[in-house]
């Protein structure tokens, strides 16, 4: 009997990200790390993602640690809250597909650091 995986995939995200596109299970959650003085993290729209525009954002966390659980299929877009950063390509395009299923209930995990 096959049961669904629960993928704990972890990319953790340090303040030098370029511009990316990703590809992950729904359930994949990402770790932005950068300085809570400087920078913040907005998840926005495909049209605010590629014109870095930082006052149109779905939501936003500006701690230094930032968690986000892919939830819901499709893309997501992510941008530093700081425009002169997502001008120089310090933006993440995450498209969350279907969970993957497994005969095992083991989960995996990595990291980009």
């Amino acid at each position: 009997m096959a049961v669904l995986k629960e993928e704990l995939r972890e990319t953790v995200v340090d303040k030098e990200m370029e511009s990316e596109v990703e590809e992950v299970a729904i359930g994949s959650r990402r770790v932005f790390k950068y300085s809570a003085q400087s920078d913040s993290v907005y998840e926005v729209s495909e049209a605010s993602y590629e014109e870095c525009e930082t006052d149109k954002f779905i939501s936003s966390d500006s701690s230094g640690h930032t968690v986000i659980w892919l939830e819901t299929p499709g893309k997501h877009y992510f941008i530093s809250g700081n425009e002169d950063h997502c001008v120089l390509e310090m933006r993440l395009e995450i498209t969350a597909g279907e969970p993957s299923y497994s005969d095992d209930t083991s989960s995996s995990s990595s990291a980009l650091l």
